[in-house]
Formats: structure tokens, C-alpha cells, sequence
């Protein structure tokens, strides 16, 4: 279950990456209600109105962002 700092450090990655004018948290995780079952809702405000989000040089490396499965 990532952390809200771990959520922080995901969204700085991503703005690095995109053109991204805005990140918002909501849901359980923005209401301090999360649990091991709760997934990060995010809604993303791009600068451009469209925006390629697969390109192999802007992916972030598997792991560092992404939710872990368990097992």
C-alpha cells in the first residue's frame, strides 16, 4: 500500500515526464480512509489537449510508480 509520500514522489515523476498543468488526489487516499484494498485516484490536467502517454522514452521504470501485486 503505497504511502502518501510515495503518491508525492509518483505525481513529481509524472510531471517531469508529461505536460501536466495539474494533479489532483481524491477518493479514500485524499480523505485519509485508505486501506490495503483502496487503489490512488487521481485526475490529471494535461496543458495540451491531447497527449501521448505511450512512447518508450517517457515510461516510468516498472515498480517505481506502479502498484505492486501481491505475492
Amino acid at each position: 500500500m503505497p504511502d502518501l509520500q510515495q503518491i508525492v514522489e509518483c505525481a513529481r515523476q509524472a510531471a517531469q515526464l508529461y505536460p501536466i498543468k495539474r494533479i489532483d488526489l481524491f477518493g479514500s487516499y485524499a480523505e485519509g480512509r485508505q486501506t490495503e484494498a483502496s487503489d490512488v485516484d487521481v485526475l490529471v490536467e494535461f496543458l495540451m489537449p491531447s497527449v501521448s502517454l505511450v512512447s518508450p522514452s517517457t515510461i516510468i521504470p516498472p515498480g517505481r510508480c506502479a502498484r505492486r501485486s501481491a505475492g
